[in-house]
């Protein structure tokens, strides 16, 4: 996957997630935020944003029958 597709998975979930047209700095923000768990815990960015799906499941934020399908 790259990074485009990456870019286009959040757009994609944040627009369905909260029914609206999506914000330029709401994507870089969540950019940051993966490229910085990728990098605090050397993990691939693919491997970040499955980390985090994983963690809000857990966490009772995210559906449990909703599943990280990567590109």
């Amino acid at each position: 996957m790259n990074k485009v597709q990456l870019q286009k998975i959040i757009r994609e979930e944040v627009k369905a997630a909260l029914g609206e047209q999506v914000n330029p700095e709401l994507d870089a923000m969540v950019k940051r935020f993966v490229n910085g768990l990728a990098t605090k815990y050397q993990y691939g960015e693919q491997d970040a944003l499955y980390a985090v799906f994983e963690s809000l499941k857990r966490q009772k934020m995210l559906g449990t029958d909703i599943n990280y399908r990567p590109y």
